[in-house]
């Protein structure tokens, strides 16, 4: 039997536990379709109340099937609008409680902003309750909570429903742990950060605690900065501290006055928004092509023993054996001239240099190019010199797909082929990844990124072979 009074000592406040469908994950284009709340004070659930919400626009087929809401359940509900008020007094003076509460909080301050309203509360998310409480874990999505300390819930994904389920995580999991335990993490839960004095005081309460891209804007609206994390919240605060120097904050916290946050169910999803973002922010610019190298055994005195391959301008199947990627020509030749100082390489053997005889390189040549060193000699150092910029093949037998799942269990499929990113889907989609039309075209950026991602992915489809057991 649970503690009835255990909650009261950790809150001063009586509670409100949310939980909302909506018709997609963005506060700023999506609505709001249903809410649920469950309140509680002195320990004890006081009362239920649930509507669904018409959210004035057609809901995702999608999403749909996701929560069973649809567009006829809908039809006749009240619009926000007509529930702003009584919504309002019912959550005056509670804690607003919710499952990764930056999503609810963020959608209710969002419809009240379209109503030229504010709303503000005290907030605690169960997602870094779970977390702080019980590190030893990895998931803390309500799917796995429910799963782990057998909660009850009258209808998953139904907004009453998950917050009866915390609920019960409330009364039964935390209330019983040792007071002193749960008091700190309920501190470090609703921690509210300091922001600079021009961005208004709760505006980190809309930031998403998981992955996601954020940007920085000026006042005259110009992008100040731009980035991808695996915690975007703690990622954007963290540039609130004090400057390098210890004097304040730094340029950037004085300049920003507003920030927009964009959440992807995982940090590859996070990394390849933010590609996606930066190549629209410089659209008007020329591309740069991106080469690499391939060593030309047994190459004849007087000619380069390197090739220089042109990625964006060739075929999946020539990218083989190669040394790279190099971003622009300047960058290759660059890295050649290094090479050459660090290993003693012949500058005309590199392919650096033109034409027959010495080259310009000097004492800093043993001679590969003049007969004073073998070509194999030199080759064999070259290869060496070489040995850590050699690109790795493709280790799929073909297209693979790399699934991502939020902490509320929405997934986006990242599809692949030889290193090439072929878009982002939804898993509705699955069906038809197999027979996908993309031509395929190398991508630095993403070639540099993904093998780390691919080690740290924990669940990958093989589409090829489904498309052959279609």
């Amino acid at each position: 039997m649970f503690r009835a009074t255990a909650l009261n000592l950790h809150f001063s406040q009586p509670l409100a536990i949310v939980d909302l469908e909506t018709t997609g994950a963005s506060p700023r284009h999506d609505r709001v379709t249903e809410i649920g709340i469950v309140f509680m004070a002195d320990g004890q659930v006081e009362r239920e109340w649930s509507t669904l919400v018409n959210p004035g626009c057609p809901i995702p087929y999608a999403i749909q099937r996701f929560t069973g809401i649809t567009d006829a359940m809908v039809q006749d509900a009240p619009h926000f609008a007509e529930l702003a008020d009584e919504l309002r007094a019912q959550l005056a003076g509670r804690i607003f409680i919710a499952h990764n509460a930056r999503f609810d909080y963020g959608f209710l301050r969002s419809e009240y902003r379209r109503l030229n309203a504010r709303f503000a509360a005290p907030v605690l998310c169960t997602v870094r309750l779970s977390r702080s409480l019980f590190p030893e874990h990895h998931r803390h999505g309500l799917d796995a909570l429910i799963e782990r300390h057998q909660l009850y819930c009258s209808a998953r994904h139904r907004a009453l429903g998950d917050a009866q389920a915390l609920e019960h995580f409330l009364r039964s999991v935390v209330a019983p742990l040792p007071q002193e335990r749960v008091a700190a993490a309920i501190r470090h839960a609703m921690q509210t950060p300091a922001l600079p004095p021009q961005l208004d005081a709760d505006a980190a309460e809309d930031w998403p605690e998981g992955s996601g891209v954020y940007r920085f804007y000026g006042a005259d609206g110009k992008l100040l900065h731009m980035a991808a994390s695996a915690q975007v919240r703690a990622a954007v605060l963290s540039h609130f501290g004090p400057g390098k120097k210890g004097g304040g904050l730094s340029r950037l916290a004085r300049a920003v006055t507003r920030i927009e946050c964009d959440e992807t169910p995982g940090e590859l999803g996070a990394r390849l928004a933010e590609l996606r973002l930066r190549r629209l922010q410089h659209a008007d610019a020329p591309e740069t092509p991106w080469f690499a190298l391939r060593l030309q055994a047994g190459a004849a005195s007087g000619t380069a023993a390197l090739e220089r391959v042109d990625l964006s301008a060739t075929e999946p199947g020539e990218w083989t054996d190669l040394y790279g990627p190099f971003r622009g020509a300047t960058a290759l030749t660059t890295t050649l001239r290094e090479l050459c100082t660090a290993w003693v390489l012949c500058a005309q053997r590199v392919g650096l240099e033109a034409g027959r005889g010495p080259c310009s390189a000097g004492k800093r040549c043993k001679g590969a190019c003049s007969g004073g060193e073998p070509l194999a000699t030199h080759d064999l150092r070259l290869a060496t010199a070489l040995g850590g910029l050699r690109m790795p093949s493709w280790p799929y037998g073909g297209r693979i797909g790399v699934v991502e799942r939020a902490w509320d269990e929405r997934a986006d499929i990242h599809v692949f082929d030889q290193w090439c990113h072929l878009g982002t889907y939804s898993p509705a989609d699955l069906p038809d990844l197999p027979d996908l039309r993309v031509d395929l075209r190398f991508d630095g950026e993403v070639f540099r990124m993904l093998p780390r991602q691919l080690a740290a992915a924990r669940e990958v489809l093989d589409l090829t072979q489904r498309a052959r057991s279609l």
